[in-house]
């Protein structure tokens, strides 16, 4: 009958002694490469425990995510609310420069029928927030001057550039 708590060490005791002897008797270039290789397949069992760790807590945010939504769908099934539009804030913006442009358009006055009023955005070399003094970024910048206005990324405040009339 077999001792089934003495026999896992054994085994162990066996194969160790066995890979031991081998060691010592290999050459000075077999033994570097063995520990290299020993080091290598545990940094890549941690890299790998790391990855799969980093993959569930993913699905389970996922998951909790999603129940979230269907939790807060049913409630808002049950109460008869009206669902909320969920628009991009792409569609968002284009609105507000559609509705901007048509305030511009009706602003616009023809004094003589052969000159045309052109509006044209003239930001200079804005380059501070006028609300916290802080340093507009390069993105900022570039947002004034192709659509007229920006937010600051520090305080919020919006930075609108006035519009100049150039005849021709």
């Amino acid at each position: 009958m077999a001792d089934w708590k003495e026999e896992p060490w054994e085994w162990f005791n066996y194969y160790w002694t066995e890979f031991v002897e081998w060691f010592e008797v290999a050459p000075l270039t077999a033994q570097i490469l063995v520990i290299i290789g020993i080091f290598t397949v545990i940094a890549l069992t941690i890299i790998l425990v790391y990855y799969i760790a980093k993959g569930i807590c993913y699905v389970l945010t996922s998951i909790g995510k999603g129940i979230y939504k269907l939790f807060k769908g049913i409630s808002t099934a049950i109460e008869g609310k009206p669902k909320e539009s969920e628009e991009s804030p792409q569609s968002q913006e284009n609105q507000q420069l559609n509705y901007k442009q048509q305030k511009s358009i009706e602003r616009v006055n023809y004094k003589f029928p052969e000159v045309e009023n052109i509006k044209a955005k003239s930001p200079g070399q804005v380059s501070f927030c006028s609300e916290c003094g802080n340093a507009f970024s390069e993105k900022v910048i570039n947002t004034i001057n192709s659509r007229g206005y920006a937010f600051c990324q520090q305080c919020g405040n919006k930075y609108e550039v006035n519009p100049i009339q150039i005849q021709i």
